[in-house]
């Protein structure tokens, strides 16, 4: 066979292993409804967006991308945060994949059980897919950046931001994956409490916000309201559970 009809054969080979192991996955989804082809297009950004070995979802495959021409919020978004990988738990079990579902939630249970956050309190906002918290963020100058936009940057300043929503992200998300089925454990939810009990005496604090604001911290309302998220998902699985918790009352 010649050289090119041998590589004709090998792409057509591995397009086929490909479009099989996509089906294959998608076809664990019990989505049945009439937007089921768009639904499943995000399913597959999602995957494809999610680091194998942790279980870990990076926010956007991208870095240095202005949010309009010439501007300089050039953020790289490469990373794991708290919150919106949380949101995607949601999207992920409502589809029927649990297995990523069940890989990021061991994910974010370690980053509780390590509590090894910064200023901002016993967790950070963002993590490497790995885990590691190192966000040390640089400006590449010798980079011309997308049509002119500049500064680029890799690594992100706003990694030890304080944002008190994410605790309620964090626990609601763990919840949401416990009521199907993906079990919290003795020693997460040992690491979970204390988390709340430092929210109990942090809930006022000021932050940046999930705009991840760099001209100080200030009180924000989705703080508030997420912190007494954080609280009642805990009730919850410790009433649900059988789990020991103290609180007024229980």
């Amino acid at each position: 066979m010649p050289p090119r009809e041998i590589r004709v054969a090998e792409f057509t080979a591995m397009f086929d292993d490909a479009a099989a192991f996509w089906r294959d996955w998608l076809s664990q989804s019990t989505y049945t409804g009439r937007w089921r082809e768009m639904l499943q297009r995000s399913a597959i950004t999602l995957k494809l967006m999610t680091y194998a070995p942790t279980g870990a979802l990076v926010a956007a495959p991208t870095a240095g991308l202005p949010e309009q021409i010439g501007g300089e919020r050039n953020w790289d978004y490469r990373y794991t945060w708290v919150r919106d990988a949380s949101f995607s738990v949601y999207a992920l079990l409502g589809l029927g994949f649990t297995e990523e579902a069940a890989d990021f939630c061991g994910w974010l249970r370690d980053r509780v059980q390590e509590k090894a956050g910064g200023r901002g309190g016993p967790l950070n906002i963002m993590y490497r897919v790995d885990g590691s918290s190192d966000l040390t963020e640089e400006s590449l100058e010798h980079l011309e950046g997308y049509r002119g936009s500049r500064p680029v940057r890799i690594g992100n300043g706003a990694s030890e931001q304080r944002q008190m929503d994410i605790y309620g992200e964090a626990l609601d998300s763990i919840y949401f994956a416990d009521q199907h089925g993906i079990d919290v454990d003795l020693q997460t939810w040992a690491a979970l409490r204390g988390i709340v009990d430092w929210l109990a005496e942090n809930w006022d604090l000021p932050g940046e916000g999930i705009w991840e604001t760099r001209g100080g911290q200030k009180d924000f309302t989705y703080g508030r309201v997420m912190s007494w998220v954080a609280f009642d998902r805990a009730i919850r699985l410790a009433t649900e559970r059988g789990l020991p918790a103290r609180w007024a009352g229980g």
